[in-house]
This record gives C-alpha cells, sequence and structure tokens, in this order.
C-alpha cells in the first residue's frame, strides 16, 4: 500500500508539472484552444484519479489497523 501512495504522489505530481506548463503556454499564447482544453482535463483527471488511490490506500491502511490493534 506504501508502492500505492508513492506511485499516486508521482502522478500528482506529474499532473501539476502538465497541468503548469499548460498554464505556461496558455499565458504567452504558444497554445492552440482545443488542444489546451483537452490537456487541461487531462491533467485534471490524472490528478482526481491519483487523489482517489491516495484516499483508497488510506483507508485500506487505517482498516487494516483497526484490525490488527
Amino acid at each position: 500500500m506504501i508502492d500505492a501512495l508513492n506511485i499516486a504522489a508521482t502522478g500528482l505530481q506529474s499532473a501539476e508539472t502538465r497541468l503548469e506548463g499548460t498554464a505556461h503556454r496558455t499565458a504567452f499564447g504558444r497554445a492552440e484552444p482545443v488542444s489546451t482544453s483537452v490537456d487541461l482535463i487531462t491533467s485534471i483527471r490524472d490528478a482526481e484519479a491519483n487523489a482517489n488511490v491516495v484516499r483508497t490506500s488510506d483507508d485500506m491502511v487505517g482498516t487494516l489497523l483497526d484490525l490488527f490493534a
């Protein structure tokens, strides 16, 4: 479960990096509107999915601690 948390944290960082890149390209007028929208939506969905992995892993660890404590 710790591996899942590490993978999810890496995924969250990756989504943030892509979001920052998209914001930078948008701010300087170097982005196509459609591809920018797709990149933004994809980054948001990736972050949501990784946040769900973190929540689920946390719940699983909590359940295991309750069972064995």
